[in-house]
């Protein structure tokens, strides 16, 4: 087989007006926020269920807790340390309510002013993209908005699930192995680590 990238490293539109109205909306600065993405094992509707989507058990909800851990500790690190806000935007529409009760409303009280949760699913791909132009940092266990950040130029960290598939690979092989992780096996100063050698040689990681 010939090496096929994903169809998210050709979308080239973009809807300014969309993404500056969102910003503005919700005190989010050109530049100076971290967005970030994650992936439940929760199912769409709460029955039928697949390998992405699985019946959400006591074990998995036991694993949602441990990745979802390293997430916050990552939030906070950010927030702390920049002074600056963070975007939780769902990639996969269910992770809309995920996103907002499994990791926002767990954030400490003295973070939680400087974090948007975005719940609402994307209108289209050019919002996506109007938005995301402007974040100083992506972190995502989901690919594709990932894939769309570092087509705009916006450094990224991707900790996948394994269990996913092999999409993930796909950073390794552009040349970015360095911001590729397992979340499950990758602790949060690791993550940490990653983030912090990215603000502080920012120019390079956007080169």
């Amino acid at each position: 087989l010939e090496f096929g990238p994903d169809g998210c490293f050709g979308i080239d539109v973009i809807d300014h007006e969309a993404g500056l109205r969102y910003l503005q909306a919700n005190k989010l600065e050109k530049g100076k926020f971290l967005a970030v993405n994650i992936r439940t094992n929760t199912s769409k509707d709460g029955k039928s269920a697949n390998l992405l989507n699985p019946v959400s058990t006591p074990e998995k909800q036991a694993e949602d807790r441990l990745r979802l851990d390293k997430v916050r500790s990552l939030i906070t690190y950010w927030v702390k340390n920049t002074g600056q806000r963070v975007l939780i935007f769902p990639e996969a529409e269910k992770e809309g309510l995920q996103g907002k009760i499994q990791l926002y409303d767990s954030l400490d009280a003295d973070i939680k002013p400087h974090v948007v949760c975005r719940q609402e699913w994307w209108t289209n791909a050019d919002e996506t993209m109007g938005i995301l132009q402007h974040a100083s940092v992506v972190f995502g266990m989901e690919p594709h908005t990932l894939i769309m950040a570092t087509t705009l130029g916006v450094p990224i960290i991707h900790a996948r699930p394994v269990s996913n598939g092999r999409k993930g690979w796909m950073f390794r092989d552009i040349g970015l192995p360095e911001w590729l992780f397992d979340i499950d096996v990758v602790t949060a100063d690791a993550l940490i680590s990653t983030l912090s050698t990215i603000i502080k040689n920012y120019p390079a990681a956007k080169a």
